[in-house]
């Protein structure tokens, strides 16, 4: 089986309810296939199109990209061409106690991410200090503190 070394993928040591997958200039392609988590993810580098909920646009270095459980979604370099990303993925059995506990979000089964996608700088920018605190495997009160406020301010904002 060919293995691509441009790629990792490992479960954070900080917070066992994320995984964590970064690729590093790779021309790797997925077709459309869903996931039992949440998913965040972010552009390093090159351009990609993304499908998801009954949409497709280009997305590029900078952007944000954010799956619900069992959407299918895709997201592909254009052709011929290398892409860098980072991605994590939240259990949903988690995100659903978390949920619970947050009285605005709280009530129901399921809260899907308000936003497939985002172009702002902050939001890129939150991703970039939440995924290196996960990285440094360190800190798992500061890790945990970064993942939901990026959660309340991009994923759940209302």
């Amino acid at each position: 089986m060919f293995q691509d070394s441009s790629l990792y993928f490992r479960r954070s040591a900080l917070l066992p309810h994320v995984e964590m997958r970064r690729a590093d200039r790779s021309s790797a392609c997925y077709q459309t296939h869903t996931h039992d988590e949440f998913s965040l993810g972010v552009i390093d580098a090159g351009t990609a199109t993304y499908r998801n909920r009954h949409r497709q646009q280009t997305i590029h270095q900078g952007m944000t990209v954010m799956i619900n459980p069992g959407e299918a979604h895709s997201c592909n370099p254009d052709a011929g061409q290398r892409w860098s990303y980072r991605m994590l993925f939240i259990d949903a059995r988690w995100m659903a106690r978390l949920l619970a506990a947050i009285p605005r979000l709280a009530g129901g089964d399921y809260t899907p991410f308000a936003l497939s996608s985002s172009a702002t700088a902050a939001c890129y920018q939150q991703f970039d200090e939440l995924f290196e605190v996960l990285e440094q495997d360190e800190d798992a009160l500061a890790g945990d503190e970064k993942l939901i406020c990026f959660l309340l301010c991009h994923g759940f904002a209302q």
